[in-house]
């Protein structure tokens, strides 16, 4: 038996050093790089435009709301290289596919798709509009999955490109309250973690983010002011988020968590002791606000 135990722990320091020290493939220079960013109009797609812009890529702005495009374009345009403002719903599947034409019309090609669209809110389950939940599985899943397969074939004629599907930890630490929120980004990791394997011998590369609290809209400041009694948590700015995830983007990696170590440690024990996050969710959803929280996440 210890001889066993043993062979587990030398094999598992072995892989871990292999996953240190082994090179990691590095884009380190976007300039030119052509970007379709969805849910451009939101702060954090801001963010991903202004860092993406700031590296040198061309830019494709996307959302509904031409106005917040338009301003967000103004904003970027002392550093930008170029900017193409797509006013789109991509829960509409010939909007999508004018999104992918046009952006193609434009710049000729396609190098990274970031899946950044998405909406939130929370409640008991069954008191939730099912007209809400089926807005939040199209908006945080289903048009990622058609968008990506939308862009992939260009993707593969050229053996190039980066798919960047923007999760949430609640992929993979599900919380009470936000069980259709759960639902999506769930769904989007594991889309993520499926593609990132089928892709496995092409140089087509998927990036999910595991992203934390963001100090975004659809953050309340009422709702900040309930998340400050959970002191494991961490409320970071839409830049510092887009920094992460873009750097994470150029070092090769597959998976970027935001947050603390606390953050990071719970997923992982979601993954490796379940029943201990159950008893932690018990104690909280018993004698903490994380309803009163998620009733305010809009």
């Amino acid at each position: 038996m210890k001889k066993l135990l043993a062979s587990f722990g030398i094999v598992g320091v072995g892989y871990w050093l292999w996953r240190f020290l082994s090179p990691r493939h590095s884009i380190m220079v976007l300039e030119n790089k052509v970007v379709i960013i969805t849910g451009a109009s939101s702060e954090l797609g801001e963010a991903f435009a202004e860092v993406f812009a700031r590296r040198g890529a061309k830019v494709v702005l996307a959302a509904r709301r031409e106005d917040r495009l338009r301003r967000v374009a103004e904003r970027i345009a002392p550093y930008a290289t170029d900017v193409l403002v797509m006013p789109v719903d991509i829960t509409i599947p010939e909007q999508r596919q004018r999104l992918i034409d046009e952006t193609l019309r434009t710049f000729g090609q396609i190098d990274i798709l970031v899946n950044n669209a998405g909406v939130s809110g929370g409640n008991y389950y069954d008191q939730l509009d099912s007209s809400f939940i089926e807005q939040t599985l199209q908006v945080n899943l289903v048009a990622p999955l058609l968008l990506t397969r939308l862009v992939l074939p260009h993707m593969r004629q050229r053996n190039e490109g980066y798919i960047v599907n923007i999760g949430s930890a609640m992929g993979r630490e599900p919380t009470p309250y936000f069980a259709h929120y759960c639902a999506s980004k769930a769904g989007l990791a594991a889309f993520s973690d499926s593609l990132r394997r089928e892709l496995f011998d092409t140089n087509i590369h998927v990036l999910y983010a595991a992203l934390g609290w963001i100090r975004t809209e659809m953050l309340s400041p009422d709702a900040e002011d309930v998340l400050r009694q959970f002191p494991q948590h961490t409320v970071l700015s839409a830049q510092s988020v887009a920094e992460i995830v873009i750097e994470s983007l150029v070092q090769g990696r597959y998976e970027v968590y935001s947050g603390n170590w606390i953050e990071h440690g719970g997923i992982r024990l979601e993954r490796f002791a379940p029943r201990i996050v159950d008893w932690y969710w018990r104690f909280v959803t018993r004698y903490m606000p994380w309803l009163e929280l998620s009733r305010k996440v809009s």
